[in-house]
């Protein structure tokens, strides 16, 4: 289970070589890639629809 975050507090993940912690990525064209779970299993990823616009409150 992933925890809650709060934008201020660091994800700990005990007794995890950080193999399993997603790794969240932006690339050129605006789209972000998560993956996950790359340790002993197969690995999964996920990409956002292209980023448009401006940013939101």
């Amino acid at each position: 289970k992933i925890p809650a975050m709060n934008g201020t507090t660091r994800a700990e993940f005990i007794n995890d070589l950080g193999h399993n912690q997603p790794s969240i990525a932006l690339d050129g064209d605006g789209n972000l890639h998560m993956f996950a779970s790359m340790h002993h299993e197969g690995w999964k990823y996920f990409r956002s629809d292209p980023v448009s616009g401006t940013l939101q409150n």
